[in-house]
């Protein structure tokens, strides 16, 4: 859902950047908890760095190409790099909390 708000081209979408604000604060809080309660009382700021996001800005810019228009692809790659950055987290905090609890991992974005 949250690709699909970032995605939405300008002003097609009442409120739609509001709300994938919104979402991908919630999601980011979502993490930091996962991270502090289940993945060995970690903290976000003891977190190891996250490697570049550049796999996954290259799969969104992907997803999204037929929906933003040209014209409006300047002001996208802001949100894009946002959101990229944001489903890389996600995917080390589920591998990690798979791997912790004996899970096989799966990748939030497609290769």
């Amino acid at each position: 859902m949250l690709v699909a708000l970032v995605c939405t081209p300008t002003g097609s979408v009442e409120y739609a950047s509001v709300y994938a604000e919104m979402l991908e604060h919630v999601v980011a809080r979502l993490l930091d908890d996962l991270e502090r309660d289940f993945l060995g009382g970690r903290r976000r700021g003891d977190a190891q760095p996250r490697p570049p996001a550049d796999e996954a800005r290259v799969t969104l810019r992907q997803l999204c190409a037929s929906a933003i228009p040209t014209d409006q692809a300047s002001d996208a790659e802001e949100r894009l790099d946002r959101v990229g950055s944001l489903l890389v987290r996600a995917d080390m905090v589920l591998e990690a909390l798979a791997r912790e609890h004996g899970h096989e991992a799966r990748r939030v974005l497609p290769h």
